[in-house]
C-alpha cells in the first residue's frame, strides 16, 4: 500500500512540471540584419540610418493576443550623455503579417509608453511581421557609441500572463568634426591691396563636415587693427567685412560692415556640413588719405560646437601704395557754347575735379586752355567776357586759384592748391560766358587741359 502511495506522487508531479514548460504565447525577435541587437552602425552628420526587425509568435492557445514595444532605456553615450529628444523612429510593414491587423503603420517616435503594433485574429493564430526602423541624425546633438533598449511584449487580450523580449539598439556617432579655415592669399594669410586705381578684395573660406547635428558657431575675433612699422593702426572703417555662400547656416553680416575689435558671431547652424565665405573690401574714400606703406593685422575665428572648440588665426595685410591722381568731369559737349546770340543770358559750364593723394606732401591743380573761346569763323570772344572761378566743395580743404569770376588765362595758371598735408580734395572750376552788343552770333568753344603737381 505505502509503495503505491509514492507511486502516485510522482506521477503527479511530473504532469505539473510537463504543464509549466509548455508556454501558450511565444515571442522571437530578430533583427534582419543578423545578430542579437539592433545595430545601425556609424551615422554621420544629419543623415538618417534604417533597419528591419522580424517578429515571429507562437501561439499554442486559442485566445487572442496582442504585440507592444517601448523604449525602456534611452540611448545613452560612452560619455554618460542621454538623449531625451526622440531619436527613433518606427513602423510596421504593410503586407508582412499573414493574419491579425497591423498597428502604428506610419512612422513615429519610440517612446517609454506602450506602442501597439498588432493584434493576432480572434483564434490567436500564430504569424510574424516586420518592423522598420530609422534613426535620425539631425535628432542627435553629441558623438560617441550610443547604446539604447527596446522590449517587446506579447500579452493575452484579457488573460493573464506576458512574453518579453528586449532588443539592444546601437549607433555611433563620429568625434571626428572636421573644420578648415583658409585665407585667399595663402592658407594663413588674406592680403589687401590699393593699387592706384586697381583696389583688390580677398577672403577667408570657412567649412566644416561630419558634424552630429550639433549646433555650430564661428566667432570673428579681430586682434588689434592692421598697424604699419611705425605703430600707426588704420582708422576704423577702412576695411569692411560681409558674409556669403552658405545655404543653411545663419550669417552675419549680409552686407560690407566695418572691420572691428569686437568678437562677433558670423555663423551658426546645425548642419552636418558647410561652407561659407567672409569676404573684405577697401573703403577708397579713407584709403585716400592713408599714409603709404604695408599694415599687418590678425583675425582669430574660433570654432564652437558642443565641447568642441578650435582656434585658427589668419593673418590681415594691407598695403596701400602711393596715390596721387587727377580726375576730371568736362560737361558732355566740352567746353562749348552753342547758338549764343548778343542778347543771350549769361551761360555757365562746370568742371568737377577731384585729386587723389596720399603723399602727405602739398600739390597744385593747373589749368592750361588751348585757345581763345572762338567760333567757327575765328571770332573771338574779349576775355572780360569770357570768365572762370573755382568753387571748393562743402567739407573740402585747399585754396581757390580764382575766388570770383576773373578773365580766363590763355598760360598756365595754378587753380587751385591743397593744404601743407596734401590732403585729398574735391571742387568745380566754373566758366561763365556773357553775350555782349557787339558780339557775332553763334557757337563759340576752346579746349582745357588740367595738370597735377608737387609743389
Amino acid at each position: 500500500m505505502k509503495s503505491i502511495l509514492i507511486s502516485t506522487v510522482i506521477i503527479i508531479s511530473a504532469t505539473f512540471g510537463y504543464v509549466e514548460a509548455q508556454a501558450a504565447l511565444n515571442l522571437s525577435v530578430a533583427p534582419m540584419g543578423g545578430g542579437n541587437s539592433l545595430r545601425f552602425g556609424r551615422i554621420v552628420g544629419d543623415e538618417e540610418a534604417s533597419q528591419e526587425v522580424r517578429i515571429r509568435i507562437t501561439s499554442t492557445d486559442t485566445e487572442q493576443y496582442q504585440i507592444y514595444q517601448r523604449m525602456i532605456d534611452p540611448f545613452t553615450n560612452d560619455r554618460g550623455v542621454t538623449f531625451s529628444r526622440d531619436i527613433l523612429m518606427g513602423y510596421t510593414l504593410l503586407g508582412s503579417n499573414a493574419s491579425g491587423t497591423l498597428y502604428a503603420q506610419a512612422l513615429e517616435p519610440i517612446g517609454p509608453a506602450d506602442q501597439l503594433l498588432y493584434s493576432s485574429s480572434p483564434n490567436g493564430d500564430s504569424d510574424s511581421f516586420t518592423v522598420a526602423y530609422m534613426v535620425r541624425g539631425n535628432a542627435v546633438t553629441d558623438s560617441g557609441n550610443f547604446l539604447g533598449r527596446l522590449q517587446y511584449t506579447a500579452r493575452p487580450v484579457g488573460g493573464a500572463g506576458q512574453d518579453d523580449v528586449i532588443l539592444n539598439v546601437t549607433f555611433e556617432v563620429s568625434d571626428d568634426l572636421k573644420v578648415e579655415i583658409k585665407g585667399s592669399s595663402t592658407a594663413n594669410t588674406v592680403r589687401l591691396r590699393l593699387n592706384g586705381d586697381q583696389e583688390s578684395a580677398g577672403h577667408v573660406q570657412l567649412s566644416f563636415r561630419e558634424n552630429p547635428g550639433r549646433t555650430i558657431r564661428f566667432v570673428q575675433d579681430v586682434q588689434g587693427l592692421p598697424q604699419n612699422a611705425s605703430m600707426n593702426e588704420i582708422p576704423s572703417g577702412m576695411i569692411l567685412f560681409a558674409t556669403s555662400g552658405s545655404a543653411s547656416g545663419e550669417m552675419y553680416p549680409g552686407t560690407p560692415t566695418p572691420l572691428s575689435r569686437r568678437a562677433e558671431e558670423i555663423y551658426s547652424s546645425q548642419a552636418a556640413e558647410d561652407t561659407f565665405y567672409v569676404h573684405f573690401f577697401l573703403d577708397e574714400t579713407i584709403l585716400e588719405r592713408q599714409e603709404t606703406g604695408v599694415y599687418a593685422g590678425r583675425l582669430n575665428y574660433a570654432v564652437e560646437a558642443g565641447t568642441i572648440q578650435e582656434q585658427t588665426v589668419i593673418d590681415l595685410e594691407l598695403t596701400v601704395d602711393p596715390v596721387f591722381a587727377l580726375s576730371v568731369d568736362l560737361p558732355p559737349d566740352g567746353l562749348s557754347f552753342e547758338r549764343i546770340l548778343p542778347d543771350s543770358q549769361p551761360e555757365l559750364r562746370d568742371v568737377n575735379v577731384a585729386v587723389r593723394s596720399n603723399l602727405g606732401k602739398p600739390y597744385m591743380v593747373t589749368q592750361s586752355v588751348i585757345s581763345p573761346l572762338t567760333n567757327a569763323s575765328g571770332d573771338q570772344i574779349p576775355a572780360e567776357y569770357f570768365t572762370v572761378k573755382v568753387v571748393l566743395l562743402e567739407g573740402e580743404s585747399g585754396k581757390s586759384g580764382f575766388g570770383d569770376f576773373q578773365p580766363v588765362p590763355i598760360e598756365d595758371h595754378p587753380v587751385f592748391s591743397s593744404d601743407a598735408s596734401g590732403t585729398p580734395s574735391r571742387f568745380k572750376v566754373v566758366y561763365r560766358l556773357r553775350p555782349f552788343k557787339e558780339m557775332a552770333p553763334g557757337s563759340y568753344a576752346t579746349a582745357v587741359r588740367f595738370s597735377l603737381g608737387e609743389i
